[in-house]
């Protein structure tokens, strides 16, 4: 078999062979070569296809890789001369600055190495193995966010489907939103589809609320605490007042991209969520949804009149499953147990030192933008501004600061929908460190 001239190169970890491929720029210097995709595919299904293959291992990238021979000089046949090959596919390193999915935190390789050798993938989610697993994330999210006893914690697929979840299980008719963006105003929406009398307070792009609207009686009031789309916050004073005017209301509470950071008022608050691919620094396809008795209570006054609150995404049935350290379907169990140990790593590191890094991160970043001759906050009002999501004003320098950044390594997030070609969104999660943003504001200040 003749030698396969690609940009594969055998390495070895740990006395296993490692097929692996870097990255190739095009022409203009950005992104993968445009066969990348088709390469790797090829070796790939070539690989499963072999007879000579007892069994293909997937990896993932570490420092003690050791060199040996160029694969240009090695044929497939010495490749699969090797009892147990190893295929890795290999970047250029990049920090991702993306706001969900974003970048994973550091412990996740390892995690995910732990949960292969232990078979956390193929594990029944009847087991008590599972039912320890799902009680260790319970505990540890619990620790982590100060959750008092009365809320319960629940796994669904998504933020998203937590939206539907919340329609259905909390409203007969009426909901009230607040939205500085598009993924509050999605949630209006789903309202809508549900066919509730919803009623949107909208802010202005880059605009939020400094004072609570005045808004009618209702059943439900959702605030976006954190609107990844814009970089605005909702200040805590505005979910306290809301609460005191509408003391019979369920207030309902977007975190999808501010926790861990922010310490919430948990008496001004019946429900939030969250999904784990961004400030949890994990894969995306986990969201977790919290509860309080009011809720619990609402939903089973709701299905007391014959309305229908959902089937096995009920909160009747998840708290059923829930109390046995259950879902009603089979979950994401890796998910999970990610969760389960990252939260466990946070706990270690310490929330108080984590909203300590996030604030001067913030700080960091912030006063780069402020100082910078063309590139500004693109919220104007310090108060609103988000310290998890930063947008950049960069407006026709979008591609250039882009390009920049990421030939450093640094990936920024591309603006989102109406704002994409005029601004950059830098999240800042516990996953990025103080040093990446030092550096981030560095070349933004030169640039």
């Amino acid at each position: 078999m003749n030698p396969v001239k690609t940009g594969f190169e055998l390495h070895r970890i740990r006395n296993l062979p490692l097929l692996s491929c870097s990255e190739e720029r095009g022409p203009a210097g950005g992104g993968m070569r445009p066969d990348f995709g088709h390469v790797l595919h090829s070796v790939w299904s070539y690989l499963l296809g072999s007879a000579n293959v007892s069994q293909i291992r997937v990896g993932f990238s570490e420092t003690n890789v050791e060199k040996t021979l160029s694969f240009v000089n090695i044929a497939f046949d010495e490749f699969f001369n090797y009892p147990q090959p190893l295929l890795l596919c290999t970047m250029k390193h990049l920090v991702s600055f993306a706001p969900g999915p974003s970048q994973l935190y550091f412990t996740v390789p390892d995690h995910l190495r732990q949960a292969l050798r232990e078979g956390i993938p193929s594990m029944s989610h009847r087991s008590a193995a599972f039912e320890k697993i799902f009680a260790g994330a319970s505990e540890n999210l619990r620790e982590l966010l100060n959750l008092p006893d009365n809320f319960s914690i629940f796994f669904c697929s998504s933020a998203t489907e937590i939206w539907e979840r919340i329609i259905q299980n909390l409203t007969a008719e009426h909901s009230v939103h607040l939205s500085t963006g598009a993924f509050g105003k999605r949630f209006y929406e789903t309202a809508l589809q549900l066919k509730r009398h919803a009623v949107l307070y909208e802010k202005a792009y880059g605009d939020g609320f400094t004072q609570a609207p005045d808004v009618p009686p209702t059943e439900l009031i959702a605030i976006t605490h954190n609107e990844t789309s814009t970089g605005v916050t909702t200040p805590h004073e505005i979910i306290k007042a809301l609460r005191l005017q509408h003391p019979q209301s369920i207030i309902a509470v977007d975190a999808v991209s501010s926790l861990p950071y922010p310490q919430f008022d948990f008496t001004t608050i019946d429900t939030l969520f969250f999904s784990v691919q961004k400030g949890f620094g994990l894969p995306a396809g986990l969201g977790v949804w919290i509860v309080n008795e009011r809720c619990i209570e609402k939903e089973e006054q709701l299905r007391s009149t014959g309305q229908s609150t959902g089937t096995y995404h009920s909160l009747t049935s998840l708290l059923q499953h829930a109390r046995k350290h259950q879902t009603p379907e089979t979950p994401n169990v890796l998910g999970i147990y990610l969760l389960e140990k990252v939260t466990a790593d946070m706990l270690r590191r310490g929330i108080t030192a984590i909203r300590k890094e996030t604030e001067y991160k913030a700080a960091v970043l912030y006063h780069a933008l402020e100082q910078h001759q063309s590139i500004r906050p693109f919220v104007k009002t310090p108060a609103l501004r988000s310290p998890t999501v930063i947008v950049a004003e960069t407006s026709n320098l979008t591609d250039k600061l882009y390009t920049k950044l990421s030939e450093k390594g640094l990936l920024p997030g591309e603006g989102y929908g109406p704002l994409k070609a005029s601004t950059l969104r830098f999240a800042n999660f516990p996953a990025h460190s103080k040093e990446q943003f030092e550096k981030l504001a560095d070349l933004i200040s030169n640039g």
